[in-house]
């Protein structure tokens, strides 16, 4: 078996640890408004996606999401009634996310933004780096890619078909991209987030890549 290394941010006496939010959607507003790295999804369609996100971020030690445009979120608060949407669409959305994000629904903060613009806006307002996270011309392929040692920094991702629209592109500082070697073009949006987010955060804690060497005995 190998062990992976000690994660410092998952030790419950680091001082730099801070609690998780008691609350999905947004509401608690007892951690920092400008976190190491936070994730932005750029009119995501699927609530089973935004769920798988959201997972994959607590994983990572990110517990800030930006849910732009048609994205899913949870509600604000536990009287649906005083959700925006349709009460049906709020319980739905409630009730999918929490079944995919399971304990990360209650570990990562999310808050709606009416497009993706407005949430870039936010984060640079505290000094952040915006990275698409997107197959354009000018991507750097994400493994060691030294931007995502910058902090703080925001990753943006896309569309499940269309990726981070051309006009959100246009407002990030730089962009990265998943090699594919294969048929497709793309991973799954919840699968492309986990990859970059455990880089960022190898990056971020110092960790080098590693190699593994097999000894024929």
């Amino acid at each position: 078996m190998i062990a992976a290394p000690e994660n410092p941010r998952a030790s419950p006496t680091s001082p730099d640890v801070p609690p998780h939010p008691a609350a999905g959607g947004g509401t608690d507003t007892s951690r920092p408004d400008a976190p190491d790295v936070c994730v932005i999804l750029d009119d995501v369609r699927s609530l089973y996606n935004v769920g798988a996100v959201m997972r994959a971020c607590d994983g990572a030690g990110i517990f800030t999401v930006h849910a732009c445009g048609i994205t899913p979120f949870p509600p604000a608060g536990l009287d649906l009634r005083d959700d925006p949407r349709r009460g049906p669409v709020a319980a739905r959305a409630a009730r999918e996310l929490r079944k995919v994000a399971l304990s990360a629904y209650d570990a990562v903060r999310v808050t709606h933004w009416p497009d993706a613009s407005e949430a870039i806006a936010h984060v640079r307002g505290y000094g952040a780096t915006v990275v698409a996270v997107e197959t354009s011309p000018n991507a750097v392929r994400y493994r060691g890619a030294s931007v995502l040692q910058v902090r703080p920094l925001a990753l943006v991702f896309g569309h499940e078909v269309d990726g981070v629209s051309a006009e959100v592109l246009g407002l990030c500082d730089a962009a990265v991209s998943i090699p594919m070697e294969g048929a497709g073009r793309s991973l799954n949006v919840a699968v492309a987030c986990g990859v970059v987010c455990y880089e960022a955060m190898d990056q971020g804690l110092g960790y080098a890549p590693t190699m593994l060497t097999v000894v024929n005995k």
